[in-house]
């Protein structure tokens, strides 16, 4: 927001997480007036890390919503339901602050009337929110307003990145039917990291492991990441021994 709100003179901002690996070239080929968001892990456990969680069922709620079917009824729960229920409260009082707001709207404004509308298509439902990884994510000027309009909504309820930013890129984006998806290279085994970041031309970011964790004398963290930066090692990857 504070980037936003600088106005730079720039086609847009990428946002990257401190301990995110980025290769520029892989971008290349994206279109610069469209929003980006990563939602996919690649590495150890290799899956789609999307989530949609629904409530609409605000006593027995939230449940999980089926990615791949969103007709389908949001009935089950796993591990990832945590993060919903952990801010349940909170997401609750951003929805009703949105149907607040909207009420307020006149005729020639109705831009939160628009991003609860393409928000509820997206995920299929009223009272849905999507969850996914915001290690980097790329937002062009032309959407900066919207975003901030909507940001400080969430931030004042004080909802966590990894909910806020897809719900809010989800709701705004225009010309696709999602933000574009970035496929991210993330394996967080620290001994054996196998860079497949420099392998793979479509994996444009590595997250492999948080760099907090040097701070606090983590010896194999750190001797992966001296590995990793070493220049012969960049110029021929191999297995971290």
């Amino acid at each position: 927001m504070q980037a936003i709100n600088m106005n730079y003179d720039a086609r847009g901002i990428l946002y990257m997480s401190d301990d995110v690996l980025l290769k520029v070239e892989s971008l290349r080929e994206f279109n610069m007036s469209e929003i980006w968001l990563s939602n996919y892990k690649y590495g150890e456990d290799e899956r789609r890390d999307l989530f949609i969680a629904s409530y609409i069922d605000q006593i027995n709620g939230p449940k999980q919503c089926h990615t791949n079917n969103l007709t389908l009824p949001c009935n089950f729960t796993n591990r990832h339901i945590q993060p919903f229920i952990a801010l349940k409260r909170q997401l609750l009082n951003v929805h009703t602050e949105i149907l607040n707001k909207i009420t307020l709207e006149i005729h020639d404004d109705k831009f939160f009337t628009n991003f609860l509308q393409s928000l509820e298509e997206r995920s299929g439902g009223k009272k849905r929110f999507f969850k996914t990884i915001v290690d980097i994510y790329y937002l062009p000027k032309s959407y900066w307003e919207q975003f901030n309009r909507l940001a400080e909504v969430f931030l004042k309820h004080r909802v966590f990145m990894e909910l806020a930013v897809p719900n809010i890129l989800h709701g705004i984006e225009i010309l696709n039917d999602h933000p574009v998806t970035l496929l991210e290279a993330r394996n967080i085994s620290r001994s054996q990291m196998i860079p497949i970041l420099f392998r793979k031309k479509a994996w444009y970011a590595w997250h492999p492991f948080k760099l907090g964790t040097m701070a606090h004398g983590d010896k194999d963290t750190i001797q992966a990441y001296c590995s990793l930066f070493h220049g012969q090692w960049y110029r021929n990857p191999q297995f971290i021994k």
